[in-house]
């Protein structure tokens, strides 16, 4: 190693007999610091580069929009008023009232379907309260079988269906019966029948039958009583909004019936043969 080489490595005092071959990132730190010499030149560090601001957005174009004229405000007199308002009732009219005609028909229309369910039910108590009368006291029997000679008239002779229970109680009694309506004797043959219920009978002649059973009577009554109901209903939905509308809903015709003319069709509907 020649005495240059020497002086770079020792660091000698001949600094310019001294020439630095190697890269400066080749040379390790402690050599670099010993290398440097007071008076050597110092680099300058690299001057900080000044950031200029982000220019600012451009604000949007302002669009002019211009304003819509104002309508001018319309006046309506009194009877221009009256007018318009006569048009609306119109128009709302016709489906309000339809509206309370199918209301008032469904009301009816289940009015009369809650007093058949209740005359139904007062039929089926009345029978059987009835056979539970009947059979404790005979003389309901009789009357019954007296009315249904009534009904008949006069005839020669008759057979008298009855319940099993009240065959022997008529065999006793119809003899009398028979004369005390028909003012003579007649030829009666009292039957049993399974099909008659306890205080009902059935009268046949030549010229008829007479129909005494206890269900058949309750049954007639029954209609008489929901007939006399339809009717009440049907006259109260007439005379208010939609009452033809409930009574074409519920198919009752209205019908003026007195008190007196009702107890006649009772009677007029028992002697019907």
């Amino acid at each position: 190693m020649g005495a240059k080489d020497r002086g770079w490595m020792d660091g000698g005092d001949d600094d310019a007999s001294v020439t630095t071959t190697r890269p400066l990132w080749a040379t390790p730190a402690s050599e670099r610091v010993r290398a440097w010499r007071p008076g050597s030149p110092v680099a300058e560090p690299d001057p900080e580069e000044e950031i200029a601001p982000a220019p600012s957005p451009k604000p949007a174009p302002r669009v002019e929009v211009a304003a819509a004229p104002a309508e001018p405000v319309h006046t309506f007199d009194d009877a221009q008023l009256a007018e318009l308002e006569a048009a609306i009732v119109g128009e709302l009219r016709e489906p309000y009232l339809a509206s309370a005609r199918s209301l008032a028909a469904a009301v009816n229309e289940l009015e009369q379907r809650l007093y058949d369910d209740v005359v139904d039910l007062a039929v089926r108590l009345a029978e059987a309260v009835v056979h539970r009368t009947v059979a404790l006291d005979r003389s309901i029997l009789l009357e019954n079988t007296r009315r249904a000679l009534r009904m008949a008239g006069p005839v020669s002779r008759m057979t008298l269906k009855c319940a099993e229970e009240d065959a022997p109680f008529l065999r006793e009694q119809i003899d009398e019966a028979v004369r005390s309506e028909a003012g003579r004797a007649i030829e009666v043959t009292v039957r049993p029948s399974a099909d008659i219920d306890i205080g009902g009978c059935l009268l046949t002649f030549d010229s008829g039958i007479v129909d005494a059973r206890v269900p058949q009577q309750l049954s007639r009554l029954a209609d008489a009583v929901k007939a006399a109901l339809h009717d009440t209903a049907a006259r109260r939905a007439a005379s208010e909004p939609g009452g033809d509308a409930a009574e074409a809903a519920v198919g009752v015709p209205v019908a003026d019936l007195s008190d007196d003319a009702y107890l006649a069709s009772l009677d007029d509907e028992e002697g019907a043969p």
